[in-house]
Parts: structure tokens; C-alpha cells; sequence
């Protein structure tokens, strides 16, 4: 079990709030000349060499569309095959100017990429038949074995030195064979957009398209224009993102939002609670702090969020650290108490002796020390080695597996640890927050096989009862139903899938769900509702369908997904019946301010292994 923490994607992407692009329909809002696509292999078509650069003309046009209201289409034709008003051969460099660009006629079959065939990787023009893909062998990209053949995006700094390696070549020079006419891709039913920024020219770099089936398209700005292509993506309110994809500043990664929320999908609250805010709070508790309706409390953040000012105070009495009702006076007698404890369990590891001190260190301490310096690398608060919150999170940590050795340390609690404590500020009340998070919460759970066999047994029945379809294919497929693309999302709470900000206002709502401690399962579900249609209607195997989610990762729009889950409790909750194996899924079975439903009619199905059923004891 482990071993899942092994697929921990470590980039970040910070969240971006574009200003709205108002178009029209076919209105030209972009074009560039001279932006190249490089065939495979050199300019002879043997893989030696330098890339064959193949210039054409770019252009980005609105086109209205059912969902979106208006999507971008973006277009490449190769410079040669471009044509004047007159009909002459287009042989020379095409002007900068865009008004000029704009009258050159693009004529000729287009190569529209659709949702089953869109942004293919590079065809291998020289010796290729007709409609034959195979991937481009350019040092850019390497092919995967995946049969849909797959890319794996090159890494920044080897994008970059492929693109200042050679100098382009004049915008005379000639296409290799069997150029496609048009490449047309559709923005809005990509997955995916990201942006190579050379170092000395902002303006030049590449251009990589991801599909929905994880192919890509790259194409290459050696004379500029980029940066003015990234204006208008930073403005078009279906694309999230912004921010740098890893350690490099210069790869921007815009996240296509293509679901959507139907209003009778929504649950009926949905809208109805603000957002938790400091200018609020005044109003919840009493004149000595305490909170007056922790049920209002809890909707308040359940549906509308929670002001990240005030998650020092709210934090613990969501996690139960402190009491709901608990007055200000009593909360801070409760945190001196616990910061005094925790004083005494930090120094636990340095009191082991003999046998145990050598064990300690093999099992814990040389994991812990090779986890910490990799949690959130690009986060200021944990950069460097030397920075002292790294090492408070190794205190807090290896103190944590020596006061509970039946849980020990796991990889990927640093992870589950470093926002609780860049939250809340304090060693003490960061263990006491991840102490309650990996004990009392359901929405995180710990690596064991039972626990994480039951919650994939609940995640299977919600799935059989909310995605039929989607679950009609995993249990046709061989391994479809281990759900093994859920591990991380479970160990985890989506701390990997989502930027940091939207991850914590998952976490907060699992916390404060009032009708059920596991929202983290309705969480699951959202996703492959929102994403799964793909799985489907490509039939993929279990392979295919765990490359497929797991390359949604930082991919995927929160805020439809936290709407769909609420949406689809609501759908649960609103069942005539449902399977004794979700008995306990909105039952109070932690207590606390979680235990205010209780679903009354349940269908026993059988248990062929003898086990007894789980609604007995209720």
C-alpha cells in the first residue's frame, strides 16, 4: 500500500482569476507567422540532425459553442501552402502586421482534431502514408508504450535547449512531404494548455496542447509572439491557471474547464450560504466566544466556504481538536494544555534507547528526513534545507510515529502536514490538527489494507448507484473495480489533484459536512462523473483508465466538482433505499457534529462470505 505514494505528482499551480474576454462569433483575436512544427527526425527524415522546422501561419478565432458559449479555435497552415488574395504561392516571410495577416485566405482541407482524435502527436512526415500517426522522435518529446501513444511532456530546461540550440531557419525553406494542409484544435475540448517561456526572449518558446487522451501537440515560436498568445489565454474565463508548473518559473499551465454543473444536479442549498468571512463571525458566537449554532457553523462552510483568515480558529473546532462549544477562555486553557504535551511527545524519539532507537531511525527517521526536504519545494515557507519550518515538520512528524506506532510514519504525511502548519502557525497546534485529521476524520485515511478496502467497497456501491454507466464498464473491464486511480485521492483528500487552495476548501468541506463524515467518497464520485465520460466512450482497460485520471491531476475545476458532490449527497440522501454496505456511510458512527442523519430504509443484498451485514448492529 506504500507504494501508491509513489505516484505523488509534486508540482503546484496557483489559482488565476482572469479578466473576462468579451468576442464575438469569428472574431480573429490572435495571429502569428512563422511559428514552426518540427517533423520527426532531421531535415532528411532519419531521426539525425537537427529538427526540420516547418513555419506557418497561427491564428486564434471565437467560435460560439453549446457549453462554453464561445470556444477558441486555434489554426496552423504551413507557409508555403498559404495563398494570396490572387492566388499566387505564398513563398516569402508573411508580414508581422495582423490587420495584414488577417486578409491572407486560408483555403484548403482543414484537419479538424476531434474529441475521439484530437491535438495527435506529430505525424512522421517523411515516408508516412496517409492518416499513419507515429510519434515524433524529436529530443523534445519522448513516446511512451501506451497503444494510443501517448507523450510524456518534456522537461522545461530541455524544452528550452532544443529551442535556442540551433537558429530557425529562413521561412524559405522548404515542408517536408506529406504535410498535413490545417491542424485545427478546438481549446475547449483540449485538456490542457502549457507554455515553454525561453529565458532571454519571453516571447519565444513552445506551445503543447494536451488532448483529453493525453496526446500532444507542440508547436514552436522562434520569432516571438507568445507571450501575447499567453494574454489571451490568461483572459478566457475557461481556462484556469496561470502559474508556474514546477520549480521552473517559465512553464505556464492552463487547465481547460469543460463540465459542467446542471442547476438540477445542484443540491437545493446550493448558493444560499456566504462564505465564511471575519465580518461574519461576530455574529456566530457569543460575547465569551463560544459558538451559538454549530449546525449554522457548519452549512456556513460546508456550502460557502471558509475566509482563510479565520482557519486558525476554525480549524480546530472542525477537526475536533477543540470543542464546538467550547468559549475562548476554555480554548485557550485547551491549547496550553496540548501545547505542553505536545513539548513531551516531541521529545520521545530522542528518549528511545538500545534495539529500539536503531529500529526508530531505520523505519522512521531516514524516511522522514528524505520527505521533508521534498514537501513543497516551490513553497517559500518550506524552501531550503536549512529553513526552520522543514525542520518543524520533521519534529512534528517523528515525534507523531513514536506516540503512535501502530500508525507509524507513511509517506506522503508530510504532505497532509504542511498546510495544517503553514495554516496555523504553531508546531502544537499543527500535531494536534494532524492527529485528529489521521484519527478522527474519515475524509483521510491511513494506509492499511482494511481500512482502505472498506472505503473502496463504499466508493464501489456509490459509484453502482450514482455513475451506472461508468461502473457498468469498470466491472466489464478486468481490475476495472480495484479503483486503483482513487488511492491517492483517498490517502490523500485530494491534496495532489487539485492547487492548494482548492484542495484546502475540499478538506474544509469534508470536515463540515452536517450529514456525513465520508463526503470525501461523494468527493470521488464528483470527479469520475465529471471526467469519466471519456472512459467510456473510449473503452479503456484499467491501465488506460488509471493514466487517465491520474493525469488529471492539477487538471481539474474545483469549484464544479464541490457543486457535483453536494449535488450528488443530496441524490443519496434523497434514495427510497440503499445497500446495507452503505449502512453506516450517513450515520453518526464518530458522533460530534457529524451526527445529524440517518438513513432509515436499508436493503440487505446477501453476503455470500459469511460476514454478517453491516446494518445488523443498527
Amino acid at each position: 500500500m506504500n507504494g501508491i505514494f509513489s505516484w505523488l505528482v509534486r508540482s503546484r499551480n496557483k489559482s488565476y482569476v482572469q479578466p473576462h474576454l468579451d468576442v464575438e462569433d469569428d472574431e480573429m483575436l490572435y495571429s502569428k507567422n512563422n511559428v514552426c512544427v518540427h517533423p520527426a527526425g532531421g531535415s532528411g527524415g532519419t531521426g539525425v540532425g537537427p529538427p526540420h522546422h516547418t513555419p506557418g501561419y497561427l491564428t486564434v478565432t471565437a467560435q460560439p459553442d453549446a457549453q462554453l458559449g464561445h470556444t477558441l479555435l486555434l489554426s496552423w497552415r504551413p507557409n508555403q501552402l498559404m495563398t494570396r488574395t490572387g492566388g499566387r504561392p505564398w513563398s516569402r516571410s508573411v508580414s508581422e502586421n495582423a490587420t495584414r495577416d488577417a486578409r491572407l485566405a486560408v483555403r484548403g482541407d482543414v484537419t479538424l482534431l476531434s474529441d475521439a482524435d484530437d491535438v495527435r502527436p506529430p505525424r512522421e512526415w517523411s515516408g508516412a502514408s496517409a492518416g499513419q500517426w507515429k510519434p515524433d522522435s524529436a529530443p523534445a518529446v519522448s513516446a511512451a508504450s501506451s497503444p494510443a501513444g501517448r507523450l510524456e511532456l518534456p522537461a522545461a530546461e530541455e524544452v528550452r535547449r532544443l529551442s535556442t540550440q540551433s537558429a530557425p531557419p529562413s521561412p524559405r525553406s522548404g515542408i517536408a512531404p506529406d504535410v498535413p494542409a490545417v491542424l485545427t484544435a478546438d481549446l475547449g475540448r483540449t485538456r490542457s494548455v502549457r507554455v515553454f517561456l525561453t529565458p532571454d526572449d519571453p516571447g519565444c518558446g513552445q506551445l503543447v496542447l494536451c488532448s483529453r487522451q493525453s496526446r500532444y501537440r507542440i508547436l514552436h515560436f522562434h520569432h516571438g509572439g507568445l507571450r501575447r498568445l499567453v494574454t489571451l489565454f490568461e483572459r478566457w474565463s475557461h481556462l484556469l491557471g496561470g502559474g508556474g508548473a514546477g520549480d521552473d518559473g517559465g512553464c505556464l499551465l492552463f487547465s481547460v474547464c469543460s463540465p459542467l454543473v446542471e442547476e438540477g444536479e445542484q443540491h437545493p442549498e446550493e448558493g444560499l450560504q456566504p462564505c465564511l468571512t471575519p465580518e461574519l463571525w461576530p455574529d456566530l458566537v457569543t460575547l465569551e466566544g463560544a459558538v451559538r449554532a454549530p449546525d449554522e457553523l457548519m452549512q456556513m462552510v460546508f456550502f460557502g466556504g471558509l475566509d482563510e483568515r479565520l482557519r486558525p480558529l476554525v480549524w480546530p473546532l472542525l477537526l475536533g481538536v477543540n470543542a464546538i462549544g467550547s468559549t475562548e477562555a476554555e480554548r485557550e486553557e485547551r491549547r496550553a494544555e496540548l501545547e505542553r504535551e505536545y513539548e513531551r511527545i516531541s521529545e520521545l524519539p530522542e528518549r528511545l534507547e538500545g534495539a529500539a532507537r536503531d529500529e526508530f531511525h531505520r523505519l522512521v527517521t531516514s524516511t522522514v528526513d528524505k520527505d521533508v526536504v521534498r514537501t513543497d519545494p516551490a513553497n517559500p515557507f518550506f524552501c531550503g534545507r536549512a529553513n526552520p519550518n522543514v525542520q518543524t515538520l520533521r519534529r512534528i512528524l517523528l515525534g507523531f510515529a513514536a506516540a503512535n506506532p501502530a500508525l507509524g510514519y507513511t509517506q506522503g504525511m508530510s504532505d497532509l502536514l504542511a498546510p495544517l502548519l503553514e495554516t496555523l502557525g504553531q508546531p502544537a497546534a499543527a500535531y494536534w490538527a494532524l492527529d485528529a485529521l489521521l484519527k478522527r476524520s474519515a475524509s483521510v485515511i491511513s494506509p492499511r489494507d482494511d481500512v482502505m478496502d472498506r472505503q473502496l467497497a463504499c466508493l464501489r456501491e456509490l459509484l453502482r448507484l450514482l455513475t451506472p454507466e461508468l461502473y457498468q464498464h469498470l466491472a466489464a473491464v478486468e481490475d476495472g473495480l480495484e479503483l486503483l486511480f482513487a488511492h491517492r485521492w483517498l490517502l490523500l483528500c485530494f491534496r495532489r489533484e487539485f492547487p492548494e487552495p482548492t484542495a484546502l476548501r475540499i478538506w474544509e468541506a469534508c470536515w463540515s459536512c452536517p450529514t456525513t463524515r465520508h463526503f470525501c467518497l461523494f468527493v470521488c464520485v464528483a470527479v469520475c462523473a465529471a471526467y469519466g465520460a471519456d472512459v467510456t466512450s473510449l473503452s479503456m482497460n484499467a491501465d488506460a483508465v488509471l493514466l487517465h485520471f491520474t493525469s488529471l491531476s492539477q487538471h481539474m475545476d474545483g469549484d464544479v466538482i464541490l457543486r457535483k458532490a453536494r449535488g450528488l449527497l443530496h441524490r443519496f440522501l434523497s434514495l427510497e433505499s440503499v445497500p446495507c454496505t452503505l449502512a453506516t456511510l450517513c450515520s453518526g458512527d464518530g458522533g460530534g457534529p457529524w451526527d445529524l442523519c440517518r438513513v432509515t430504509t436499508v436493503q440487505c443484498r446477501g453476503h455470500p462470505d459469511g460476514r454478517p451485514c453491516p446494518a445488523a448492529a443498527r
